[in-house]
């Protein structure tokens, strides 16, 4: 803790904490990739136990939990850190913080997400083959909940930076200044006893 002086005399606590560096747009997409594949991989592997424990405990069910978390890993941490990534860089380029960012980025991943249905027919979606609007509805559903997303934690964001501004706000404790005190007063020295 340091002190600078009040135009008052008075001394006045500041903090020596140097001012944090934000990290870069990159930064935050590969710390969300990360993040979003350590969480994907629980996942995947947590869903397929079920269907490898029918195995039994055996190589087969080992790599059916092996390969669930894999995917659910690349594609869980693809999309936070294309998401996280994207929505800093459009933060950036726009100079806004706003809903439109993530609307953007949610609704390229959405196409992106629909595009293998519509150039190659899939068995479990042949409706997507070929259709426009497969397409459109996958880029609008996703960017409306990439929105959903950050509006809600965007609402506690703004109560954190509330009550942050709010501690802030109060004045830092005043310190008097100490005036120099008066040496004490010493008895004069006795005389020496007579014998």
């Amino acid at each position: 803790m340091a002190a600078r002086s009040a135009p008052n005399g008075a001394m006045i606590a500041t903090s020596d904490e140097p001012a944090r560096r934000q990290r870069s747009c990159l930064g935050k997409a590969i710390a969300s990739g990360l993040d979003g594949g350590l969480l994907g991989a629980a996942i995947g592997a947590i869903m397929a136990s079920g269907s490898a424990f029918q195995l039994g405990f055996s190589r087969a069910g080992a790599v059916l939990i092996g390969r669930a978390g894999l995917s659910s890993a690349l594609s869980f941490g693809g999309f936070l850190s294309v998401y996280n990534g994207g929505t800093c860089s459009l933060e950036r380029w726009r100079a806004k913080q706003d809903a439109f960012n993530p609307f953007v980025v949610g609704g390229f991943i959405g196409i992106a997400g629909a595009l293998p249905g519509y150039v190659v027919a899939l068995p479990h979606a042949p409706w997507s083959y070929r259709n426009p609007r497969a397409l459109v509805g996958a880029g609008l559903s996703t960017a409306m909940l990439c929105s959903f997303f950050w509006a809600f934690f965007d609402s506690s964001r703004q109560a954190r930076q509330a009550a942050t501004d709010a501690v802030a706000a109060t004045p830092a404790p005043i310190v008097p200044p100490v005036a120099p005190r008066a040496p004490i007063p010493m008895p004069p020295p006795a005389a020496p006893l007579a014998a």
